[in-house]
């Protein structure tokens, strides 16, 4: 009995001996940076960097693949095996065009390491416009009014009315008047307008504005346009609501 609890025994060692030395020989994957911070990257161009990861284990490191959080990433990386205390690298690269604004962007790296076999990396930035070439400027649209406030006096609650903008366009190119903001969101567009005017014309612009609150007020628009060098038209509509024009001795108007 003796005999077969020490040959069970050793052999408990050997086989913790083979598992402690089977650990221990097995890849690892080190970056020498997990995160990269791109800062201001201009719309357009391809903002690319490389992570610097070491084999610190002692069997070769294998990256099997490398997935990243978006289709405006595209990663590459070290395909050969890569010897223990040696170096590769993945590469993140970043599509700026048409994608402005901040952006932070995941890398996973998928491995063959025993201990992290999937570890992630990341990219950000924040992506600003690219400034318009001369030629650009030299044939843009070029947006002016003539008054920038209309004033319609006392406005009944609930009615619509139309408020006008003469609007010239003294580019070299069709100026378009792509969409408006308010901050009541009750200013529209006629709809019947086209919204663009040709070069070197001046069109009457008639918006449509339905008051939802009484009192004093001055309300501020804006009108986004194509023209490069002044793309947000600021405009502004100051007068007051009151419920009924004929209470206040005022003939009604007739609401759109």
């Amino acid at each position: 009995m003796m005999q077969v609890a020490y040959k069970t025994i050793f052999a408990g060692a050997i086989f913790c001996v083979a598992n402690i030395a089977h650990s221990i020989a097995q890849p690892a994957i080190e970056f020498k940076e997990t995160t990269h911070q791109f800062g201001e990257v201009v719309e357009g161009t391809q903002a690319a960097h490389e992570f610097e990861f070491t084999n610190t284990g002692t069997e070769p490191l294998i990256i099997t693949r490398v997935a990243a959080s978006c289709g405006c990433t595209t990663p590459y990386w070290t395909k050969e095996p890569v010897l223990p205390g040696e170096t590769g690298m993945i590469k993140a690269s970043y599509n700026s065009n048409g994608r402005p604004g901040q952006f932070r962007k995941s890398i996973t790296v998928m491995s063959n390491a025993s201990l992290t076999p999937n570890t992630m990396v990341y990219i950000m930035g924040n992506v600003v416009k690219r400034p318009p070439t001369e030629e650009e400027i030299a044939a843009s649209p070029r947006v002016s009014v003539a008054e920038t406030m209309a004033k319609p006096g006392k406005v009944e609650m609930g009615k619509t009315i139309p408020i006008t903008f003469e609007v010239t366009n003294s580019g070299k190119s069709v100026l378009q008047l792509k969409s408006i903001r308010s901050t009541c969101n009750c200013i529209l567009f006629d709809p019947e307008y086209d919204r663009s005017i040709a070069s070197g014309e001046t069109e009457t612009l008639t918006l449509y504005y339905t008051p939802q609150q009484e009192g004093l007020w001055v309300e501020p628009i804006i009108i986004y346009t194509n023209d490069i060098t002044n793309p947000e038209l600021k405009l502004s509509l100051e007068g007051e609501v009151v419920e009924s024009l004929q209470e206040e001795g005022v003939g009604t108007r007739r609401g759109f």
